[in-house]
């Protein structure tokens, strides 16, 4: 098992502008459309956005998912169909957007409302006629013990295929 740190970091070229790229991130269709929900509402600082599912979130999957990074997955919860999924914290127009959520929520003994959150930043730089985006998710050290390889490495392996999803989306 890799060493476990307090920081997951993906960069992506991206052949799109700093503003369609801004787009894809801040606009919550645009976002759940690369990332796997629907967003209910805009971003607005300090606003937790909910997220639905089209499709019910089961422990077979979340088994799934965590055997591909090398973990055993506990119980999760019933009925996972609205959930928060963040709050932002940081709009700065094509260059930087942060929202904090909880890191892998989906377990059943994590109550969002009182779970240790972690910062998840998009940093949007132009570079080579298109925008090198930086996807960041940091605050793992303070993440439960019990809970924190588990988190981590499903959430390192869930950002690499969010990078490819956005690189997806923002190209089609």
């Amino acid at each position: 098992m890799p060493d476990i740190t307090d920081r997951i970091e993906k960069q992506v070229h991206l052949k799109a502008s700093p503003s369609r790229v801004w787009r894809a991130i801040t606009d919550t269709k645009e976002f759940g459309a690369w990332f796997g929900c629907n967003l209910q509402g805009p971003w607005v600082l300090n606003v937790p956005v909910i997220a639905t599912y089209d499709e019910p979130i089961t422990q077979e999957m979340m088994d799934k998912a965590a055997a591909a990074v090398g973990v055993k997955m506990p119980p999760i919860k019933d009925n996972m169909t609205k959930e928060t999924f963040g709050t932002a914290v940081v709009i700065e127009p094509e260059t930087r957007f942060a929202f904090r959520c909880t890191p892998f929520g989906v377990e059943a003994d994590v109550d969002p409302a009182t779970a240790v959150t972690t910062l998840v930043e998009f940093v949007l730089e132009p570079k080579d006629g298109g925008t090198r985006l930086t996807i960041s998710e940091s605050g793992f050290d303070q993440v439960p013990v019990e809970r924190r390889a588990r988190s981590f490495l499903m959430n390192d392996h869930g950002w690499t295929i969010q990078a490819d999803n956005i690189a997806k989306h923002v190209s089609a």
